[in-house]
């Protein structure tokens, strides 16, 4: 917890798209700056220390603190978001880990990864994380 005096902020901890992701929960204003992990956008979940069994977690924990907020500041994608993203990327998210989704090649920053169109995003996934 961050106090501001007026304006109390929680850190919450949301490993998976990268170690040290965090959301922080504007407690006042009801909002919830989710970073990376919740957006529209792509989601990349490949290269070191991404993984996807983490980023479900971290779904599922950010689905309980969902009666503590109303609106979502992503970092990238359409801003805001709604908290019901969260359980679509969930959701979507164990779809394509089960081969609902067949991936186009997609080349980012010299690595050919899979890119994922799963509706409500985009994951770019080299299969790994899955263990």
């Amino acid at each position: 917890m961050i106090d501001l005096g007026d304006r109390p902020l929680e850190i919450i901890a949301l490993p998976g798209h990268t170690p040290g992701s965090i959301g922080i929960l504007d407690i006042s204003k009801r909002v919830l700056i989710s970073g990376d992990p919740v957006q529209d956008g792509m989601i990349f979940m490949f290269g070191v220390q991404r993984e996807m069994h983490a980023y479900l977690h971290s779904l599922k924990k950010l689905a309980r603190y969902r009666d503590r907020f109303d609106t979502i500041y992503p970092s990238h994608g359409t801003f805001p978001v709604s908290p019901n993203l969260i359980d679509a990327l969930h959701d979507a998210a164990v779809d394509m880990m089960s081969g609902k989704y067949e991936p186009s090649v997609a080349e980012i920053h010299g690595k050919k990864v899979k890119c994922y169109d799963v509706g409500v995003a985009k994951f770019l996934w080299d299969g790994e994380g899955i263990n």
